[in-house]
């Protein structure tokens, strides 16, 4: 076990800063990586540059998630409730 917890720590202070220029985002292949572990770190680092929240916003700015509509009719009926209070 105690190489388990060893392997975890020199892992967790071996931080790499997403590397995008732009729009543009890139991982490199490490020794003996596996496809899936690059597709895993690729999307870890597309979500943490704010990559995502762009291109959402870009090409799907008039699609919302169902609890975003949810959250949205929740805010106007509070309002509703507080303009009918007066």
């Amino acid at each position: 076990m105690k190489n388990y917890r060893d392997k975890k720590k020199f892992n967790s202070r071996r931080r790499e800063e997403p590397v995008s220029s732009g729009t543009c985002l890139t991982v490199h292949l490490r020794d003996g990586e596996t496809a899936e572990s690059l597709a895993v770190r690729f999307k870890r680092m597309y979500k943490r540059t704010g990559l995502q929240d762009e291109v959402r916003n870009a090409y799907l700015g008039y699609h919302k998630t169902k609890s975003e509509k949810k959250r949205e009719k929740h805010v106007r009926a509070v309002k509703r409730l507080k303009r009918d209070q007066r």
